[in-house]
This record gives C-alpha cells, sequence and structure tokens, in this order.
C-alpha cells in the first residue's frame, strides 16, 4: 500500500513499531524455514503427524510432513497480508463514519498485524512441539497457548472499539 493511500486509511504515516511488528511473522517463518530445513535430514522416516490432548500418537507422517507448518504458516501469512491490502473489504463490526474511519481501520490493522504474528507463532510452536514430543509431555498447555494466541487479538480489537463507541465515535 503505497503512503498516501496508507494515510488516507489510517489517518497518519506507518509508525515504526507498525513496520516492525509488520515484519516480525516474517522473521518467525522465515526463522521455521530454516530450523526445518536443518533438520530435515536427521528426522526419521515417519513422524508424528497428530498427537491427542494426552500427548499420545495418533497419526504417522513421512518426513515430508515436517514441511506442512512452514507452507501453511507462509501461506496464511501472505494471504493476511493481501487481506491488510483492501481495508474497505473489511467487516468492522462498527458503522464506519468520516469520524471514526481512521480510527477503526488502525484497529483492525492493528488486529490483523497481531493475528500474523500469534500465527506464525502457532505454526512454529506446533512444529517444534510434535517434533519433540517426547520432551514436552501433554498438550493440554499447547492448546489453551495456541487458542489464546489468536483470542488475544480479537478481544483487544473488541474493547478498543468499544472504547470508540463509548466516547462517541460511532
Amino acid at each position: 500500500m503505497n503512503a498516501e493511500r496508507y494515510a488516507a486509511f489510517f489517518g497518519g504515516p506507518p509508525r515504526v513499531r507498525d513496520r516492525v511488528a509488520w515484519a516480525v511473522p516474517i522473521a518467525i517463518l522465515f526463522g521455521l524455514v530454516v530450523y526445518t530445513a536443518l533438520i530435515y535430514r536427521t528426522l526419521p522416516a515417519e513422524i508424528p503427524s497428530h498427537v491427542d490432548f494426552s500427548g499420545n500418537v495418533n497419526g504417522w507422517s513421512g518426513r515430508g510432513f515436517v514441511w506442512f507448518f512452514p507452507a501453511i504458516g507462509v501461506a496464511t501469512d501472505v494471504m493476511m497480508i493481501i487481506v491488510g491490502q483492501f481495508p474497505q473489504s473489511w467487516n468492522t463490526g462498527v458503522k464506519l463514519t468520516v469520524f471514526n474511519a481512521a480510527a477503526v481501520y488502525r484497529l483492525v490493522r492493528d488486529m490483523l498485524t497481531e493475528l500474523r504474528i500469534a500465527l506464525a507463532l502457532i505454526w512454529a510452536v506446533s512444529e517444534v512441539w510434535i517434533l519433540h514430543l517426547e520432551s514436552w509431555g501433554h498438550g493440554e498447555i499447547l492448546a489453551v497457548l495456541l487458542i489464546a494466541l489468536t483470542a488475544i487479538p480479537v478481544l483487544r480489537y473488541v474493547l478498543r472499539v468499544s472504547a470508540l463507541k463509548r466516547r462517541g465515535m460511532r
């Protein structure tokens, strides 16, 4: 998105925080790809591909499955970057007016950025966890972590939009 279009939607130029946050998921996914490439040759012919909440492996795949998490992570991030380029298509959950549009768009953009970070972490942690099951144990903590990582940005957005409504920016 060029600078003029960005400023029109978000009420000003991107902040340093925005630029750093935008790059964080890319760095996490790059690290995941590098990690996967480094460990690939050391993996056995079959690796766990599914684990229940008790930590019991109930699905196996060839070692090529190890590329699933990096691939889905990169695909998800690219999709979210593309969605982020079209703010006018977002369902903001609040009626947009000339008075609140820039603030609401900024909140949605922040939520998308936080979700990108959360999803990159989910894919990275999931891969490392499934490859090191013996030492990490049960999956209940992982499940709670994964749910929290996606719920927190959405909850923050809802609370922040509610605050805008209370301030009269309907």
